[in-house]
């Protein structure tokens, strides 16, 4: 089994919000995340999904789309990554959700998570899930 895509995803997220609302994907490359991406997962980009890219980020683009840095300021992309969501809900007041689909993005949904109080899900939310079903534990209650 391999799962290498978060946006595996949208079928689960989609239905826990209420119809009038929508999820924003938060990607690398909005430009480069076609509806074939959508399509393999069972999705569809929507009036229910929302994309945003991190294309115009000058730190994003150095150290994970093909820039020549091999190290970066993690401030500096953490304000890139907070900024670009931030200016979501101005072209989409509708979503209730983020979903981190690029694997860099990780470290950034605590810091997403504070300044939109929204339900944030990533890879390794998918990674636990997936994790969870395949690695049961003895219940012991929730904490």
């Amino acid at each position: 089994m391999c799962f290498t895509l978060p946006l595996i995803m949208i079928p689960i997220i989609l239905p826990m919000l209420k119809l009038d609302q929508s999820v924003v994907v938060v990607t690398a490359s909005k430009k480069l995340l076609t509806s074939d991406f959508f399509s393999a997962v069972g999705g569809e980009v929507n009036h229910r999904v929302t994309l945003v890219g991190l294309d115009e980020s000058e730190v994003f683009y150095s150290m994970c789309m093909g820039g020549k840095d091999t190290s970066y300021e993690t401030d500096n992309l953490r304000v890139n990554v907070v900024l670009a969501i931030q200016q979501v809900p101005k072209k989409d007041p509708k979503i209730a959700a983020i979903l981190m689909k690029c694997t860099s993005l990780p470290p950034f949904t605590v810091d997403v998570k504070v300044r939109t109080g929204l339900p944030i899900f990533d890879f390794t939310a998918c990674i636990g899930w997936m994790n969870g079903a395949l690695h049961l534990k003895i219940y012991k209650g929730y904490f």
